[in-house]
């Protein structure tokens, strides 16, 4: 039988079968070969007379992230607050870019807005062509956009602590209430309240609530420092056009992307970000 899996915990596996959800077990060839299954992966199952049912096989995936782990997602919901933790540039943008390398459609959503809203920094990431939210679960603006996004998708949800990722959800889908956390005055960061990945059936699709992160390793991503400039979508319309053809866009002659960012058309916050994390990926030596 064939299902989707829905949370694993503890080395037991839930998994959405035609005939309701089934608490099962894996293979250990999975462990043993490092490809254990995620949650959001479609998998089949084998019944026996005794002891739980077992996934026998992992069906090809669309994509899979390692943190968040999950598999088969459409839309990586990210969330940054814009106050209180104060938004750092750097994490959000290797956010979007391991999305974009898995072909996964980042959607930024910028929460707190009723308690500050710093405006060139929304703006920013609104012309880059990334899809954006402006979220307030006071003044409650923003949901209606989010719903409609996220409706017959597999959409996971991400953000560093504190950013409001279980308040968003609860105001979207309000009969879900999630167990949210509160700021620590003292570290200015929030206290994990999730534990797992589970994906929750609403909206005609799925919602992942994930553990909060606040940073990622794209080395564990493969991105080679090449494919890198196609992460940054502001990008796409200069590249090609630079005097050299393996132009890396960070310190060559005529190099057009460079000359995007002299001339404001590309933001200089946002190119120094693809600098940063070209120089980081650049010397990580092998990918497995």
């Amino acid at each position: 039988m064939q299902g989707r899996i829905l949370k694993a915990v503890g080395g037991f596996y839930y998994v959405e079968t035609e005939n309701g959800v089934c608490e099962c077990k894996a293979r250990g060839i999975f462990r043993k070969e490092g490809d254990s299954p995620l949650t959001g992966d479609l998998v089949k199952i084998k019944f026996a007379q005794e002891g739980y049912p077992v996934i026998e096989q992992i069906m090809p995936r669309k994509n899979s992230l390692i943190r968040p782990p999950i598999a088969n997602i459409d839309i990586l919901l990210i969330v940054c607050s814009t106050i209180d933790p104060v938004p750092n540039s750097l994490v959000l943008d290797k956010i979007t870019v391991a999305a974009s390398h898995k072909n996964i459609e980042p959607l930024l959503v910028f929460s707190k807005t009723d308690l500050h809203i710093e405006q060139e920094f929304v703006q920013m990431y609104h012309n880059t062509g990334i899809k954006t939210v402006v979220y307030s679960s006071i003044e409650k603006t923003g949901a209606d956009k989010i719903i409609a996004a996220t409706e017959n998708k597999i959409t996971a949800i991400a953000g560093g602590s504190g950013v409001g990722k279980s308040t968003l959800l609860n105001t979207c889908f309000p009969d879900l209430q999630l167990k949210t956390g509160d700021i620590s005055i003292k570290l200015k960061r929030g206290k994990h309240t999730t534990r797992y990945v589970e994906l929750i059936k609403r909206n005609n699709g799925y919602i992942a609530d994930t553990p909060g992160f606040s940073k990622i390793d794209l080395g564990k991503y493969r991105i080679q420092p090449e494919n890198l400039q196609a992460c940054f979508i502001e990008f796409l319309p200069y590249i090609g056009k630079c005097k050299f053809a393996s132009c890396h866009h960070l310190c060559e002659k005529d190099c057009a992307v460079i000359d995007a960012v002299n001339k404001g058309t590309i933001a200089r916050q946002r190119y120094n970000s693809y600098a940063a994390i070209y120089n980081e990926i650049k010397n990580i030596k092998t990918y497995r």
